[in-house]
């Protein structure tokens, strides 16, 4: 069961965070990680997650959507906060990055009434055609998932080149790094 969602209003704008559960990664999952390093962690790793709910005037943004059902079978402790957000309501959805676990609430045309806004570069990258046969064979069918999941929602998506006013005093900025596209 999810923890109480918690909110923080600055001025005309309220924020409310949602416990979307938590990842237990083995530490093969995180590549590059010193003998050392790996030999004062204890396995498996604990990553908590959350989705945003950024209400500004009109406006109701979702940022991220979480892994909804598309990881629970993996990681049955995740998806958990979509119950507690009602979807009629939610005029945007923010993509900081397509991984599983920031789109999956998408799976099955969830929020079909939100515009879902998602960087130039990072929206390439994912949708572009060949890329699950150019990854290794175990890491197919999540880059299968997230296409599919982005083919159903690309007839509303609203991509953004660097930074993007979206007004009401929301703005996006871009943060590449973790993905080609990645944004906050």
């Amino acid at each position: 069961m999810p923890n109480t969602p918690h909110s923080l209003t600055v001025g005309e704008i309220r924020l409310t965070v949602f416990d979307d559960g938590h990842f237990d990664l083995p530490l093969e999952y995180f590549s590059g990680v010193s003998e050392d390093l790996a030999s004062r962690l204890s396995a498996p790793l604990t990553i908590g997650a959350n989705l945003w709910l950024i209400e500004a005037g009109s406006r109701r943004v979702l940022v991220d959507t979480g892994s909804g059902a598309a990881l629970q079978q993996m990681f049955p402790a995740t998806g958990q906060a979509l119950a507690q957000i009602t979807g009629e309501e939610i005029t945007d959805i923010v993509l900081t990055h397509m991984h599983a676990d920031h789109l999956g609430g998408l799976m099955g045309g969830g929020f079909a009434g939100a515009k879902v806004h998602v960087s130039k570069p990072e929206w390439a990258f994912w949708t572009q055609k060949g890329l699950a046969d150019a990854v290794p064979e175990d890491q197919r069918p999540m880059i299968e998932m997230v296409q599919a999941v982005a083919d159903s929602f690309a007839d509303r998506v609203v991509l953004h080149e660097g930074a993007a006013d979206l007004d009401e005093g929301l703005s996006l900025k871009p943060l590449p790094g973790h993905t080609p596209g990645h944004i906050g």
